[in-house]
């Protein structure tokens, strides 16, 4: 068989195989376990100038992470593009990635 004939019909036995994996009889049933990613031309993207655009009054970024087994959390509270307040914490090491999200935003408010 030649490949330019192999192909096609390859292609057309897995994508016959990827719809029976993630479809059902039952229509109400998702089969989450034979999930597929989209293509990137296929997702909805929000807009550069979304993340962009400037916001009045106060800003406040934050931040937690873990690296092996040290965990912390930092924030930063800019008001009209001047910095009026930076701190790094160290949670102790049991805490979770979690924690340490939720606890920079406490202190960061």
């Amino acid at each position: 068989m030649f490949l330019g004939i192999k192909a096609p019909i390859e292609k057309e036995t897995l994508d016959s195989t990827v719809t029976s994996k993630t479809t059902s009889e039952n229509e109400n049933f998702t089969n989450f376990y034979h999930e597929h990613r989209l293509p990137p031309w296929q997702n909805n993207m929000i807009s550069y100038k979304f993340y962009n655009q400037e916001m009045d009054g106060d800003n406040v970024f934050t931040g937690g992470s873990r690296i092996e087994d040290k965990v912390g959390c930092a924030f930063v509270h800019f008001r009209i593009e001047i910095k009026v307040e930076s701190r790094k914490i160290r949670l102790r090491d049991g805490a979770t990635v979690f924690m340490a999200e939720v606890v920079a935003m406490k202190e960061g408010v």
